[in-house]
Order: structure tokens, then sequence, then C-alpha cells
């Protein structure tokens, strides 16, 4: 079934089935990794993580703290075991992405040094972490310990004051970490903010059945902000790493062009993100969870509403054509 909530199933229910889902798919796909795959598999598992986090974040209060913050450790610390084979692929990723961007003005050469650079250490990592540290085999047993404490979850609550104060403490902290990364702008404050959106991103595709053309713009214009601030992100790891690595880099002759045009391209990226959190941030905690309770409320009578009340299309285009 997809990631979200449906009419079918008691809240408990739904948010136990998208965690184990999530979780089942994130094992498999370790389970499953071969020499060709593996950045790729680890990359999938680690998303999966975060949408698990971001379920549990979701009914914090149900769960109560102690349960919370297992759980959040287990899935956060899971993904940190298996990061650096990721950002190591990601500044590649990164580096390419900005040539790119930057095709008209550069020589498609320019950066084939710091390229090959990057490549070397990619690979020295993936070996490393996968084939010395065995960082997935060590992350397997806790994952499939934590599949099997899902089912003892004690979530009570059917309604939507289970879901209400989580949410409430998701866009608020969204919304205050928007208004701190522009006014002290450092790559912390900005990551920051970056997290805090993709956890509302998450909350809306988890709630998309409440109205689904509604919802699904709403999410798709909080997932294009996620990927600005993910870019940003990448950037500004990625010019980190470069003047990190004076060894790996001495002497290179387009490393200075290479960090003027990282700043240049976050500047953009900062300046769309700005505008489009603007929007998504517009309204106060207290209007933002008003207008889903009301969502909510609508589609619960939907859900809670007898046959015979239903309108029946047959019958009343059958009592049309004898107008």
């Amino acid at each position: 079934m997809s990631y979200s909530l449906t009419q079918k199933e008691s809240l408990p229910d739904g948010i136990k089935r998208i965690g184990r889902e999530q979780l089942d798919k994130a094992i498999a796909q370790l389970e499953n990794q071969t020499a060709d795959n593996q950045e790729e598999s680890i990359h999938a598992a680690r998303k999966r993580f975060k949408q698990i986090r971001a379920v549990v974040r979701l009914v914090r209060s149900e769960l109560g703290e102690t349960i919370y913050h297992q759980e959040n450790s287990c899935f956060r610390d899971a993904g940190r075991q298996l990061s650096e084979v990721r950002d190591a692929q990601v500044r590649i990723n990164t580096l390419e992405a900005l040539a790119q961007h930057f095709a008209d003005t550069l020589d498609a050469e320019a950066f084939d040094s710091i390229r090959q650079a990057l490549d070397a250490y990619s690979e020295a990592t993936q070996h490393y972490i996968i084939n010395e540290e065995n960082a997935v085999t060590a992350v397997l047993p806790d994952l499939k310990t934590a599949r099997d404490r899902m089912a003892s979850w004690p979530l009570k609550h059917h309604n939507w004051s289970a879901l209400a104060p989580n949410l409430h403490k998701t866009y608020k902290r969204g919304r205050k970490a928007f208004q701190t990364a522009y006014k002290d702008n450092t790559p912390e404050n900005m990551h920051e903010w970056r997290k805090r959106v993709k956890y509302l991103w998450y909350d809306l595709r988890l709630l998309k059945p409440l109205w689904p053309e509604m919802m699904t713009a709403w999410a798709a214009e909080a997932s294009i902000l996620a990927d600005y601030l993910g870019d940003d992100h990448d950037l500004a790891m990625l010019r980190q790493f470069l003047l990190s690595q004076p060894k790996r880099l001495k002497g290179n002759e387009h490393l200075e062009v290479l960090i003027t045009l990282i700043d240049h391209r976050q500047a953009e990226l900062q300046t769309a993100a700005h505008f489009l959190g603007q929007r998504l941030y517009a309204e106060k905690p207290k209007h933002f969870i008003r207008r889903l309770k009301a969502y909510w409320q609508t589609w619960q009578s939907k859900a809670h509403q007898s046959p015979q009340k239903r309108l029946d299309k047959s019958a009343l285009l059958k009592s049309l054509a004898t107008v």
C-alpha cells in the first residue's frame, strides 16, 4: 500500500502498517544489495528510515517520550552508520549537477581532476564501510528487532487528537527554523530548516487522503522546497570537503573557480527557497492545525456516512433521464 493513511483502517493500524511497510522495504534493499547497486540500495534504505522517523514523530504524543526516543534513535543511528557511503557519492553527483548548471560558461573538462579525486575517495569509503566495517550487516539485526517492536506501539486514540499536537510542533518548528535560517545564514541553520521541511512533506503525504487534490499539491510544493534546500546542503558539504582536502587537491587550478560557482549557486537556491518558504509557512501554526482538522473531520464524516445516505450515481442519472 502507499505511504498514506486510508479510510479502511483505524489510525493506529494505519500508522503501524506504514511503519512496517517502510521497514520491510529497507531491510529487503539492504539484504538484496549487490556490488553493482550498493550505493543505490543504501540510499533507498536511508530514505525509508527517514520516512519511518516521520511516522514516529507524527504520533510522538501517543508513543510517549521513552518509546519515541528509542525508535527515533534506532532509525537515526542506522542511517548514520551508512551515511558515509551515500555522502561520498553525493559529492560526485553535486559536482556533476553544478557543472551542468554552468555548462554554457565552463569548459566541459574543467573539473575532471577534482572529479577523479572524488571518485577515488568514494570507492575507498564504500570499500571500507561495507567490506571492512560490515556496516550493512551490523544494522540488520537492530532493524529486525525494531520491526517486532512496532506491533506493541501504544497507539490508543483513533481521532485527530492523536496527531494534532505533533503536527503543530512540526509546523511551528519549521516556521521558526525558516526565520532563523535567513536571520543567521549558516550551513547548519539551513540544514536544520531542511530537516523540518522534510518532516512536513512526509506528514502531508501521509495525510493525502484528507483532500487528495489539495494535499498532493501542497506536498509537491514542500518537496520542491526540500529539493532546493537539499541541493544547497549538498553544495555546502562539497565546499567544506574540498577545502578540507589540501593534500588531495593541492595546486588544483580550478578549485578557486569551483568554490566561486558553489557560492553563486547556493545564493540562487536560497533565494528560491525563501520565496517558496514564505508561501509554505504563511499561516500561524494554530491556523495550520485548524485547517487540517477541518479536512480530517470532513474525511472522517464521509467514512462514517451510512450507505443509504451516500449518493447513488446510477439512480441519480436514471432520475435525471426521466426529467
